[in-house]
């Protein structure tokens, strides 16, 4: 019996335990080595015992510089990788690779069960930790291998001390500061009485936090009484017992981390799969599953299931620890879960069992949306479980979990360089931006910046930061998230730190603007448009390589989606001195998509077994090819109380998804039986905000009021941010999209229709394919989603193509430049250059224009990377089509023009020359000036992009859109350019520009293109012809005036500067006036502080709402949270948050 009642009672009667039961030795403070935290006596005898030439080839025996190297890399890789992984794997310290710990042995493996005992156990009373404060002790701290994972706080409650007085001592004396407290250096700590125990995995002052490690007691807290000891003794005696310890290391790192040993799950788990148990049952669960969804249960019979033996096979393959196959077993047990959730709702076993399953995934996200009341069976299980849960616990944000997958991710994103590749719905950006939280809580002061790829994702990234991430965090820390170059806390606030979050684009303009500005990480979102045929790869590749020669360089980090080998990406970064194999590539994901196969000329859905790589038959159905996906879109479409279902519609063209939108919109009516709906109150607000921005007759407008809208195309921000709000809020749940849905936009749809396997005229790559699969479902929302392939055995819509595309894997992707960029096309590159000319053509008129797009940037960048020596991947790539000595020929041709060519690769060699030229022989060439009244002159601007177009040889270059010409070589689209482009940088509306295109068309009927390739006489009484008017604007606003025409427009201000002087064009600036639409300073000036063109026009239009103080510098008024209007309020939270000395009473 325990009768000694004070503290030092409890310490020995534990370490007794240890030593005489379990097998531990007692270590003293003069083993321990303060600076390093560790048992040094232990730690050498444990390497000298078990690895003696390790321990040789490392020479730390003879020489103190190499004995301190080695300390200092331990302590490196602990705190790095947490004790668990180091004592799981070991580390390397070259030239030796040393084990650490050697792990449970196999049955019958003696050489094993010998080296297992070799392991030390210790445990070391009162000790004196602190190198500071000599006196400060800790009660208790166990060692294994002379490295520490457990500490322990001791109190009694018979000396009116318990367990909370322990977790305090922690609290206020245990400063997380010390070697031994810091985070990952211990697996756990332990505040410990004779009746309580509670534990913690990270200490950290005040907010240390501490969990119960009780058994329980009348289904309460607590612990029973012990007839045999005291109540709290099962720590001792069970838990830290040699091999219950060692499995808790197991345990927990076999889940977090890989390695290349076999382990006895891979024996357990190798078969598994061709279980022809399992893949029946799995067979008919996914029967049931496809005619529950599609409705007709009432006339396909379920098949028979025996659920409890599908319940215990979901729950083995959750727990599965094979090396290569974990990954896809956990995923096939998530699915069995998550469909026999659908089929048994009120199941209560079937609930519990999924707790379980979505546990040992690491899903804690998705076991709180199933709301399971499953419990951890043991002790064990339950620390494990809690450790798990405290492990994936976000630094930053403490009441979300990351997933076991975001986590090992997250511990590499503070190396110089790293890869990684996910599903679609693994949250890779979250990772980004959980990380960037947690570095600016602890206060660092570092620039990052996060590359997204589309204009319309930075406004969502951009939002998410600043409200759902840092909030009040960025004017405290003194940061600013930045989207654009002109960013106006660029200029107020340089002494701040940033956040940036742009398009490769814009981040090669801020380099080249502030070439000394110091960034510190580089975070690269959908890495992916490094390969394949992307014309904006290029300028990924300038990014990533001007940012990796410079001195100071940042982190380099690159996501991807489904990239098998994300470690390619790495090969872009200059001089190759990172470790390539610094990458991750998981396979897992929390969310699972079913996939249909609908064929309507054979009139059948199969549903497809992800498995079996096999199509399962589920029913006919009755409709008409020509009648598309709407008809299977309306089975989901629900008109009473019931919840629509989120759907998204996938189409290769904006024509086809506005279509289809309109024909679903005239379904849902027949459905409601043609009886008028009330309408939503944010859905009417909506579309008569669109209404009044875009046009009256503008068709999105009314498809909104019945929840149904199109993702296409330019949009004002703050619309088309409204409609992605709306559409997670289950306001409209119908959803038409284009290739913009692969562009990385977050939609949480339940069910997505795929009709094409087209994106325009091109098919997708395998990359964007299952991009675009995994677009459906979101953990937020929901565990799974549906996908629908629609086919109709049209030359360009085949099911056989759907299914080669399901069957086959993501091969190994490589560089565009290496993939993509053939060796004709290079060939040809080196012979231009060689000939003495930038002047980079077609290479055939067959050839694609993206691929020429691409082909002419890589060409301009190999002269620029070879005139400045930079040995770049580019040039070692086109180095093995040159002749010796045709480098040295190139760069003696070009040398005199090295000090013109920069890295803007949207302008080549022979344009800025002539540019250069023209701006020098006439000082008279400028942009024309406005009028007093802010207003231009048509024919003056139109006759200053036809000058700007012979410079530029837009005819050669642009010759889709800007040099577009009719047999005689006259422009034919110019001048409508310019048109639009005078209306925009008036501040016009775009109401007011949609009514004067319309106008415009009109007066030219004959000049009427439906499409790209198609054209026809217009007619003004059509609402499909107006549309086809608006969306043509909107397309020309967005690719042509605010892409196109302003990189000319940068190009031309830069050079125009550099003859006449930096302030020359301070008054008139038409890069600036394109960037923000307006020429009035007040409007520019908002929109660089973040408001939306259209907020910072009606913010503009009501002066009440603002003040000009003497210097010209905008404060906005408190009051506009007053002002009414929907977008101008939504905004202010964005913008006070980011720049909150904007506002004035």
């Amino acid at each position: 019996m325990f009768t000694n009642t004070k503290e030092s009672g409890l310490e020995v009667l534990i370490v007794n335990w240890l030593v005489e039961h379990n097998g531990y030795e007692e270590g003293s403070n003069t083993d321990y080595n303060k600076e390093y935290a560790i048992d040094e006596t232990r730690l050498f005898r444990f390497l000298q015992d078990t690895q003696p030439e390790q321990l040789e080839k490392l020479g730390i025996r003879k020489s103190h510089q190499k004995y301190a190297q080695f300390l200092n890399r331990l302590q490196g890789e602990i705190s790095k990788r947490g004790i668990v992984d180091v004592l799981r794997n070991g580390i390397k310290v070259y030239p030796a690779d040393l084990i650490m710990f050697y792990l449970t042995p196999s049955e019958g493996n003696a050489k094993a069960k010998e080296l297992f005992q070799k392991n030390i156990f210790s445990v070391t009373r009162q000790l004196r930790y602190s190198q500071d404060v000599a006196k400060l002790a800790l009660d208790l701290c166990v060692f294994i291998n002379g490295l520490p994972v457990i500490t322990f706080e001791l109190k009694n409650q018979i000396t009116k001390q318990n367990v909370d007085d322990a977790v305090q001592q922690y609290k206020d004396d245990r400063d997380s500061r010390e070697m031994l407290f810091q985070f990952k250096r211990c697996m756990v700590h332990f505040a410990v009485d004779d009746a309580r125990v509670k534990f913690c995995t990270k200490l950290a002052g005040q907010d240390s936090w501490f969990l119960p490690f009780d058994k329980g007691y009348n289904d309460g807290a607590g612990n029973p009484p012990n007839p045999n000891g005291i109540m709290t003794d099962y720590l001792w005696k069970d838990i830290l017992a040699k091999e219950k310890l060692t499995l808790i290391i197991e345990r927990r790192g076999s889940d977090m981390n890989q390695h290349e040993k076999m382990r006895l799950g891979d024996v357990l788990f190798q078969g598994i799969d061709e279980n022809d148990y399992l893949n029946e049952l799995y067979k008919n669960i996914l029967y049931n599953y496809a005619i529950t969804v599609l409705q007709i249960t009432n006339i396909k019979q379920l098949r028979g299931v025996n659920v409890d033996d599908a319940l215990r096979f979901a729950d083995l393959l959750s727990k599965s620890t094979h090396v290569e196959k974990a990954d896809s077993h956990k995923i096939w047990a998530h699915e069995i879960i998550t469909m026999l959730l659908t089929l048994y709702p009120d199941d209560e076993v079937v609930h519990y069992y999924a707790g379980s399953v979505l546990t040992s995934t690491g899903n804690f996200m998705g076991r709180k949306l199933v709301q399971s009341q499953y419990v951890e069976p043991t002790v064990m299980d339950e620390l494990f479980s809690t450790l798990s849960d405290l492990y994936l616990t976000v630094p930053a944000a403490p009441e979300k979990k990351f997933f076991q997958q975001q986590r090992k991710v997250y511990e590499h994103l503070d190396d110089a360089c790293f890869s990684y590749s996910a599903p679609t719905s693994m949250g890779k950006s979250f990772i980004m931006r959980m990380f960037i939280k947690e570095q600016i809580l602890a206060g660092k002061k570092k620039n990052y910046a996060l590359i997204v790829p589309t204009k319309a994702l930075i406004n969502e990234v951009r939002s998410e930061i600043i409200r759902n991430d840092l909030e009040n965090l960025l004017d405290e820390n003194q940061y600013h998230v930045v989207s654009s170059a002109n960013d106006m806390a660029l200029e107020t606030h340089p002494d701040h730190n940033f956040v940036f979050v742009l398009t490769p684009e814009r981040l090669l303009y801020l380099l080249n603007d502030k070439p000394d500005f110091v960034l510190d990480y580089l975070f690269i979102d959908e890495a992916h448009k490094m390969t394949g045929r992307n014309s904006r790869a290029p300028f990924y590749y300038s990014v990533v390589d001007e940012l990796s020669r410079r001195t100071a360089k940042p982190k380099f980090i690159f996501a991807s989606p489904n990239i098998p080998n994300p470690q390619e990406y790495l090969s872009l970064l200059a001089s190759g001195e990172y470790d390539k194999q610094n990458a991750i590539a998981s396979a897992f994901s929390p969310v699972v998509q079913f996939k249909f196969l609908v064929n309507l000329k054979t009139k059948q859905i199969y549903i497809y077994n992800d498995h079996l790589k096999t199509l399962e038959y589920i029913c006919s159905i009755n409709a008409n090819p020509e009648d598309g996906v709407i008809p299977l879109m309306g089975l989901f479409y629900k008109n009473s109380g019931e919840r629509t279902s989120r759907m998204i519609a996938y189409f290769s063209s904006k024509d086809k998804a506005i279509n289809a939108a309109l024909t679903f919109a005239e379904l849902q009516k027949q459905i409601d039986g043609g009886t008028q709906k009330q309408i939503d109150p944010e859905l009417a607000e909506l579309a008569r905000d669109v209404r009044n921005q875009v046009h009256r007759d503008y068709f999105l407008a009314g498809l909104l009021e019945q929840g149904i809208a199109y993702h296409i195309g330019y949009l004002p921000s703050a619309i088309r941010m409204r409609i992605e709000k709306l559409f997670k809020d289950e306001k409209i749940t119908a959803m038409f999209c284009t290739s913009t849905l692969v562009e990385g936009v977050n939609l949480p749809a339940d069910n997505l229709f795929i009709t094409s396997y087209y994106s325009g005229r091109a098919q997708m790559t395998d990359v964007d394919f299952r991009n675009l699969v995994g677009r459906v479902g979101r953990i937020q929302y929901n565990l799974s989603g549906n996908v629908f392939m629609i086919s109709d055995e049209t030359r360009n819509n085949k099911q056989d193509v759907y299914l080669d595309k399901l069957k086959s894997g993501i091969p190994d992707q490589h560089l565009s430049l290496v993939q993509d960029l053939k060796p004709k096309h290079k060939k040809r590159i080196i012979e231009i250059l060689l000939s003495g000319s930038s002047v980079i053509d077609k290479y055939n008129d067959d050839q694609p224009e993206e691929e020429y797009i691409m082909m002419r940037k890589f060409g301009l960048i190999l002269l620029k990377d070879i005139l400045h020596d930079n040995d770049s991947l580019i040039q070692q790539e086109f180095r093995k089509y040159m002749k010796d000595g045709d480098e040295e020929k190139i760069k003696n041709i070009f040398s005199q023009y090295t000090p013109i060519i920069d890295s803007d690769i949207n302008i080549s060699l022979d344009q800025t020359r002539k540019l250069r030229a023209a701006i020098s022989a006439d000082s008279t060439f400028a942009y024309p000036l406005p009028e007093p009244n802010g207003s231009f002159n048509v024919d003056e601007v139109f006759g200053f992009l036809i000058r700007l177009g012979d410079i530029f040889d837009w005819k050669r270059y642009e010759y889709s859109t800007l040099g577009k010409c009719d047999e005689d070589g006259d422009y034919t689209k110019l001048r409508w350019y310019a048109v639009i482009l005078v209306q925009w940088m008036e501040g016009k509306g775009l109401n007011y520009i949609m009514r004067r295109a319309v106008e415009y068309q009109e007066r030219h009927p004959e000049k009427f293109w439906i499409n790209r390739y198609t054209k026809q006489y217009y007619d003004k009484n059509s609402l499909e012809h107006r549309n086809i008017v608006f969306a043509n604007t909107l397309e020309v606003i967005e690719n042509v005036i605010l892409f196109s025409i302003s990189n000319y427009f940068l190009r031309f201000s830069n050079e125009y500067k550099r003859v006449h002087g930096e302030k020359s064009l301070n008054r008139n600036n038409w890069y600036e006036y394109v960037e923000y639409g307006t020429t009035n300073e007040v409007t520019i000036q908002l929109q660089r502080y973040g408001f939306s063109r259209e907020s910072a026009t009606y913010i503009k239009a009501h002066p009440q709402y603002f003040t000009v103080d003497g210097e010209g510098n905008v404060h906005v008024k408190n009051d506009l949270e007053n002002c009414g209007d929907n977008e101008v309020v939504q905004q202010i939270p964005d913008i006070r948050f980011n720049t909150p000395e904007l506002f004035v009473e």
